[in-house]
């Protein structure tokens, strides 16, 4: 019985996502596989600001309330359009059939099975070592596992001690994936952190969708479906899958904002504006470092509006005004209750240090290159950027490159501007440098040459 509550609780968070999802892309332009994964990321943040939002209006039971309000604005939503299917399951039939019936396609086809089955068996174990055992990494535990806990006890028993319990930890870490282990806890009726912990083979899952359909257009199928596989290929990537650190979360949301600010780039799309706005707002409710991830992204527009962008210097100010709103509903919020709240503070006084410069310098290629938890990658990604520089400069590619080069410059601040930081270098580096690397990835499979194969395959 737990497992159906626990399906119940993952579906309507999807379901608020999808309502979301659908507000900015009423046309359902997104293909089914990605709006489902799009709208479980969304969905996911949405429920828990809602939460977040209810329990300091002291709202009684918020559980049903959230509950309600999802049922009553998809019940708007299935009046509204009475007259179109939910999911269009005959055109997915239809692509897959004419795939195998193309007797050309037949051998890209069989690549394209072996590749996914692969993969399947990649996501499968992560469901398995995941799920398998309650958290026991200590930073997850204490740092989100915990508050979940302690606030689903305390509305079980005292309601009245909720936001107490959300002041109880420190001020750096938003509330954003405790919450989400609460509304689990909350469906299963037990603060059972071993299935909570499905949220994080689930984040990876829509990444890998949203990356395949972002370099579907550029690469075709086959090659989209290649480069997915070698996102997931790296071992740190996987391992966050299957633990319950906010990194591999922080890391979903930033990316999959990359991918839509590069895909708005290269096709004008409003909704990709809107998903890349929502998805970078969303990486400031997971972890305090999500602000700086979001400020990365309003440079890359900022830049892009001041260089590219050749549209009425209204809309360029509208764009600003869209982005910046996401994060007055998203990331703000948390900010006041910081301000206004009775929270811990760790204070970090900013001190530049040539030193710590040196010594970072000296450390990080170590760790990116040889010592790391990163094999050969960054060799293989720094070698694509320098041979194929000319085509890195070219269009939204150059966007791209920025973004890996302000994380670059956000690397540098930490670890040369923050008393120490560079000591613990060994233990933090690898999960800070996690972000930029789907981008790293998705960078690559933009610029590396394509191969000359039949990419006509209709999955």
């Amino acid at each position: 019985m737990i497992y159906l509550k626990l399906i119940i609780g993952l579906f309507v968070a999807w379901l608020l996502g999808y309502l979301i999802v659908y507000l900015f892309d009423p046309a359902k332009k997104l293909p089914l596989f990605e709006g489902a994964a799009l709208s479980f990321l969304v969905g996911q943040g949405a429920i828990t600001l809602l939460l977040f939002f209810l329990f300091l209006l002291l709202v009684p039971n918020p559980m049903m309330i959230a509950t309600l309000l999802i049922a009553i604005m998809f019940a708007v939503k299935l009046f509204i359009d009475k007259k179109k299917h939910f999911i269009n399951f005959t055109g997915i039939a239809n692509g897959i059939r004419r795939s195998f019936a193309n007797k050309k396609n037949i051998m890209v086809v069989m690549i394209f099975v072996v590749l996914f089955s692969l993969l399947t068996v990649k996501i499968s174990y992560l469901f398995v070592e995941a799920c398998s055992k309650p958290e026991y990494a200590w930073d997850a535990s204490g740092n989100w596992t915990v508050i979940g806990q302690r606030v689903y006890y305390a509305q079980e028993y005292r309601p009245d001690k909720v936001v107490d319990e959300l002041q109880k930890h420190v001020s750096g870490y938003p509330r954003g994936l405790s919450l989400t282990h609460y509304w689990l806890f909350s469906w299963m009726g037990e603060a059972n952190d071993q299935w909570s912990k499905i949220i994080f083979p689930l984040n990876l899952i829509c990444l890998l969708i949203i990356f395949y359909y972002g370099l579907k257009p550029i690469r075709g199928r086959l090659g989209a479906l290649a480069f997915t596989y070698f996102l997931a290929s790296v071992p740190l990537l996987m391992y966050h899958a299957t633990i319950g650190y906010a990194d591999l979360t922080k890391t979903v949301y930033f990316a999959a904002g990359i991918i839509y600010f590069y895909r708005w780039l290269q096709t004008k799309q409003n909704s990709y504006f809107w998903f890349f706005a929502v998805t970078m707002a969303l990486t400031t409710w997971i972890k305090m470092e999500g602000k700086v991830l979001y400020a990365i992204g309003f440079a890359l527009l900022l830049y892009y509006l001041w260089q590219g962008c050749k549209e009425p210097l209204k809309n360029k100010l509208l764009y600003i005004g869209k982005y910046l709103s996401l994060y007055l509903i998203i990331g703000l919020p948390w900010q006041l209750f910081i301000m206004f709240g009775d929270l811990p503070y760790v204070q970090s006084s900013i001190h530049l240090s040539v030193s710590q410069f040196l010594a970072f310098h000296e450390k990080i290629y170590a760790l990116m290159f040889m010592d790391g938890s990163w094999g050969i990658f960054w060799v293989i990604a720094a070698a694509a950027m320098l041979f194929f520089f000319r085509k890195q400069l070219i269009g939204a590619n150059l966007y791209l490159l920025l973004a890996i080069i302000l994380f670059y410059g956000n690397l540098l601040f930490i670890y040369s501007c923050f008393h120490d930081t560079v000591h613990f270098m060994q233990l933090t580096f690898s999960r800070v440098l996690l972000p930029i690397y789907p981008v790293a990835v998705f960078n690559m499979g933009c610029i590396l040459p394509i191969l000359k194969i039949d990419q006509k395959v209709q999955i």
